[in-house]
């Protein structure tokens, strides 16, 4: 004599030995029928389909939403960097200047408020070089970040459909 067990509920769908048959330890004697549990099963077996499907399509949606962000930013970054070379162009030009009008000052050639007011203009330039560069490295931090947190989104569906692979 054997005690059965079952791994769940159910109805007996069919047996597999005849009466007085000798059986042996872990042999299947009958099938049960569980439709509620084939009906989860079946259920979960569609949204897991859905959540890979969701997966494909949010997958190429945030790609390509980061990589049309990622060639603004790239196209911006190209504005700075143009900004930036005509700033220290124009630093370099004020310098000179600078330098032309302290010896024209010197000789009396100009006033002081003429000479100042090219000191200014550089003082102005240098902030809008400082300024540009800042706002450069923020383009380059957004990249970075629009990397990580597409990386994070995608890292995360997966998570999900593992979990709910998990489950079925």
């Amino acid at each position: 004599l054997y005690r059965v067990q079952t791994s769940g509920a159910g109805r007996i769908d069919s047996v597999l030995v005849e009466p007085g048959s000798r059986v042996s330890r872990d042999q299947t004697i009958a099938v049960l029928a569980q439709p509620e549990l084939r009906m989860a099963l079946q259920q979960r077996t569609l949204d897991l389909a859905a959540l890979r499907e969701n997966y494909a399509s949010t997958s190429s949606l945030l790609a390509s939403d980061r990589d049309l962000e990622l060639a603004s930013i790239t196209q911006q970054q190209r504005q700075a960097d143009e900004a930036l070379r005509a700033a220290r162009q124009r630093l370099a030009y004020l310098d000179a200047r600078i330098e032309v009008e302290a010896q024209a000052l010197e000789r009396g050639l100009i006033t002081p408020d003429a000479a100042q007011s090219t000191v200014a203009q550089r003082a102005e330039t240098k902030l809008q070089e400082l300024s540009t560069l800042a706002q450069r490295q923020q383009l380059s931090a957004r990249a970075v970040q629009l990397r990580v947190a597409t990386s994070q989104r995608l890292f995360d569906l997966e998570r999900e459909i593992v979990r709910a692979a998990d489950d079925s």
